[in-house]
């Protein structure tokens, strides 16, 4: 079974009306769509689908652009059978009042575009004895034929850079406004189909065969985005939220991802016969006005201070010198200084000698010595020498001429001396900063703590399952994931603040140090109970209070789940801690080391039955789950299911683990690599 059969069977489970799947909160901005005989608007996420104009299938619906100032959308109609011929028609934009603007017969329009700050609109026609780029004012009058020797199917327009970008078969071209200038930016591979514009990033995107690709708007640095796609059509960009969106012909789906092609998830789902043919989006409508940002700046009534085409009003209100004008204005009008370019007025930075320029900058433009590298001079630190060696506590810190343990800026050989620290084994390190070796978690069974001493113990109310087994060193029982070692913090740990190393178990029994468990980072876009958190490997030891969140929040009930392309089926990981301040070469100060092991067999994501644990085998029951998974419906946790990409995104239940459960099913190895061959592996 193939992922495009795997998509069959979906459409046939959730066919019919449009629906939306899980994805972020949704946005007060909407998305506008032309299907073979109807308009429909839904809102960014895919809910709220609404149908605003509907015709007789043969009309043919294609092209849309909106004036959302003047409440209006355009569209083009391409049967002769309309009594109206083939032409371009507006409409209010909740669909009434629908009149014929401009009549093009016997020419097909494709694509049409507005540009709201000249209140011009333009439209393509590929077919017929006027083929090309026409224009004319917004009022229909005045029409011109500005491109007369080509075919083209996309159009955009770069309102604040005045260029109109257009193709022709597998060639991208841009022009000057009225047509004059062309210039041939990519020739691409197979014929493309739709162009989308994000200009305040400089970036130029298109749809051509079963791919999306972009470069720059000159057109350099083409590359690749999305592959392996259902023939994307219908393009656009939402810039503010970071995202493109497209329609495929071959299943009739809206779907969107990161401009840099992860995070790929369906917006809406229809069917093949109402394919998307052209998109909008009031998607960078920051202010909440009804009208685009571009459209408000190139309008005059909100003003651009840095050019990067976000309204003033929408930037941060940071106003640290209180003169009424933004900080970043003041740093771009030349009104303040920014030595640091950090964005903040030098006025507003620390400035411990009061010599007029921000601390930061009078180290890095040597004006003031750091010897501890903390960003204050020198000049403004204690200039105790407590070991009477010529040198300041805090330089003897900075330069490892002493440790300092417990950070307290003074060296641990003088807390020791004076009695503020014990060191009870007078090994030099205070005792504080030891702590005893000890496990550095407890494990469950997502949500339930299941004490056990055998394995037998951990199935108990569960089927019986060779991926569920007591861990003996924290006396607990740990069901194994595809991609992820899942951790709860220990309490007990909190003084500690220890950092957590990862090593793989080699055939023979030997260990490979993968590296350390990495700041975990909460997942709050996802509603768990207990909540989540994700952590990457990385080089360096990472000391905390793992119960603690960044804002000193308790997060004792939480999962930290470790994922990275080290961690892959069939594998046993140790996890073991070290308290702050111990050598990491010695192992004597490591802890008893935590067995964890990943699933027997890629592709085993549940058990018998709903909510069982992986059970060692690939079955229907693994597909199903995945697919309910996708579909927002699991009780299989989301550790179960996300197999890839090559670095695990656990936020996103997508096409890729359903590929991945299906090829799981046929028998198939895991593809993405062996731990030791990852190209970010770390041996520290």
């Amino acid at each position: 079974m193939t992922l495009r059969s795997a998509m069959l069977v979906m459409v046939f489970v959730f066919a019919v009306p449009p629906m939306s799947f899980p994805g972020t909160s949704a946005l007060a901005q909407q998305i506008y769509w032309t299907s073979p005989s109807e308009i429909t608007r839904a809102e960014l996420d895919g809910t709220d689908p609404t149908v605003l104009v509907s015709t007789h299938p043969h009309y043919a619906l294609v092209g849309l652009t909106l004036d959302l100032a003047a409440g209006k959308m355009y569209w083009g109609q391409l049967d002769s059978n309309d009594p109206n011929g083939p032409g371009i028609r507006l409409a209010n934009l909740d669909g009434s009042g629908a009149e014929l603007f401009i009549q093009s017969t016997p020419d097909i329009i494709s694509a049409i575009a507005w540009d709201f700050s000249r209140d011009k609109i333009y439209w393509a026609i590929e077919d017929g004895g006027g083929h090309g780029v026409w224009r004319a004012n917004g009022d229909g009058t005045d029409a011109a034929h500005i491109h007369t020797s080509l075919r083209p199917e996309g159009l955009a327009i770069d309102v604040l850079g005045a260029r109109l970008y257009f193709q022709d078969g597998r060639h991208l071209y841009r022009s000057d406004l009225d047509g004059r200038d062309i210039e041939d930016l990519h020739t691409e591979s197979s014929s493309i189909v739709n162009i989308a514009l994000d200009p305040a990033a400089g970036k130029l995107y298109w749809s051509h065969g079963n791919s999306i690709s972009g470069s720059n708007l000159d057109g350099t640095e083409p590359i690749a985005i999305l592959t392996g796609l259902a023939d994307p059509r219908a393009i656009a960009v939402d810039a503010a939220g970071g995202k493109i969106y497209w329609g495929e012909q071959d299943t009739g789906w809206i779907m969107r991802a990161d401009l840099d092609g992860t995070n790929v998830e369906p917006v809406v789902v229809t069917g093949a016969s109402t394919y998307v043919r052209a998109m909008f989006l009031t998607a960078n409508d920051c202010n909440d006005n009804g009208v685009n940002d571009d459209e408000d700046i190139a309008s005059a009534s909100s003003t651009d201070c840095n050019l990067n085409t976000v309204p003033d009003e929408c930037e941060p209100d940071d106003d640290c010198n209180a003169n009424g004008v933004p900080d970043f204005c003041d740093n771009l009008d030349g009104t303040s200084d920014d030595c640091n370019a950090n964005l903040v007025p030098d006025e507003c930075e620390p400035d411990c000698n009061i010599n007029g320029v921000a601390d930061e900058c009078d180290i890095t433009g040597g004006l003031s010595d750091d010897c501890n590298f903390d960003i204050v001079p020198d000049e403004c630190q204690p200039l105790e020498d407590c070991n009477n060696n010529g040198v300041t506590d805090i330089c003897d810190i900075g330069a490892s001429l002493a440790l300092d343990c417990n950070v307290n800026l003074r060296p641990d050989s003088c807390d020791i001396a004076g009695g503020s620290s014990p060191d009870g084994n007078a090994n030099g390190i205070p005792d504080e900063c030891e702590g005893s070796p000890m496990p550095d978690a407890t494990f469950h069974i997502d949500g339930t703590v299941v004490a056990c001493t055998t394995d037998a113990d951990c199935l108990v109310g569960l089927a019986a399952s060779s991926d569920v087994y007591c861990v003996p060193a924290s006396g607990t029982c740990y069901v194994q994931r595809n991609r992820y070692l899942s951790i709860d913090p220990d309490p007990a740990l909190a003084e500690v603040q220890p950092a957590r190393r990862i090593s793989l178990v080699l055939d023979g029994g030997a260990t490979a140090v993968l590296g350390w468990v990495g700041e975990p980072v909460p997942l709050t876009n996802i509603v768990t109970i207990p909540p989540q958190l994700l952590s990457r490997i990385e080089a360096d030891p990472h000391y905390r209070n793992w119960t603690l969140d960044n804002d000193g929040r308790p997060w004792e009930d939480w999962t930290v789940h470790v994922g990275d392309c080290e961690t892959s089926p069939g594998h046993t990981y140790l996890i073991q801690s070290i308290p702050p301040g111990a050598d990491i070469l010695d192992e004597a100060n490591y802890s008893e080391s935590l067995e964890l092991r990943t699933v027997t067999h890629s592709g085993d994501v549940t058990g018998s039955s709903i909510g069982q644990p992986p059970d060692a085998l690939r079955n229907f029951k693994d597909i199903t789950a995945v697919i309910r998974g996708f579909g927002g419906g699991q009780t299989e946790p989301r550790v179960w299911l996300d197999l890839r990409p090559f670095l695990p995104d656990f936020t996103n239940i997508s096409f890729v683990d359903i590929n991945g459960v299906v090829d799981g099913f046929k028998g198939e190895s895991y593809p993405l690599g062996a731990p030791l061959d990852c190209p970010d592996q770390v041996n520290p």
